[in-house]
């Protein structure tokens, strides 16, 4: 059986339910197809800046019960624990920025998320197969024989990407070579930012957008 929508995004993860509440608030026929049997995130606490709590709070995300705001970022000696450096966050950066510097754990941003988005709009245990062009859009072929066909295609389907590889090819994600602030030997940075989507009538080349789900995105 096949079926359509305006809009299909690929993942469940922070990005894409973030599109998903957007996209929603707009009218929009939103679809968010996650591989997984549920809605989880790998992972642990993270920081989230002004630029993006100030978008979710224009799409109604309140994480002001659930989340921390540190009063200061501090860098300290791994020996002894001597303060290095000390640069104040809190309600300095709330008045200097005009938006909340928040601390807390992905699976809690996730949950958050996922509650502004209306429940028949997610669908879970459907892992992308593979993606064909058609003139009404592009067919979403799921490993479990449904067939979805939308108007756009959104994947934000992580670093080993379905989307991706039908846009791009078979190309393998290399690591860079950085470490991020975490001191970790992988590391990247997703942004969260305001998208008008003017039009979405007619044939587009350009109909899918892929990203990496960490560090870039590719139309």
């Amino acid at each position: 059986m096949t079926h359509t929508c305006d809009v299909a995004i690929v993942g469940g993860g922070i990005g894409g339910l973030t599109l998903a509440t957007s996209l929603a608030q707009q009218s929009m026929s939103v679809q968010v197809f996650e591989q997984d049997s549920q809605l989880r995130e790998i992972g642990a606490g993270i920081a989230i800046g002004g630029n993006a709590t100030r978008l979710l709070h224009r799409l109604g995300v309140d994480l002001s019960p659930v989340a921390n705001v540190p009063p200061a970022l501090e860098l300290r000696r791994w020996k002894d624990g001597g303060l290095l450096w000390s640069h104040p966050i809190g309600e300095w950066y709330r008045h200097e920025v005009g938006a909340a510097f928040l601390m807390l754990h992905r699976a809690t941003l996730q949950r958050f998320l996922a509650a502004a988005v209306p429940p028949d709009c997610i669908r879970l245990s459907r892992r992308l197969a593979g993606l064909s062009d058609e003139s009404a859009g592009v067919r979403l072929h799921f490993a479990d024989g449904e067939d979805v066909v939308a108007r756009v295609v959104a994947g934000v389907d992580g670093v080993n990407s379905t989307v991706r590889r039908y846009v791009c090819g078979d190309v393998a994600p290399a690591h860079s070579g950085e470490s991020g602030s975490a001191a970790s030997s992988r590391s990247g940075s997703r942004g969260t930012c305001p998208i008008r989507l003017h039009s979405i009538s007619g044939a587009d080349p350009a109909r899918t957008l892929s990203a990496t789900g960490s560090t870039g995105a590719n139309w």
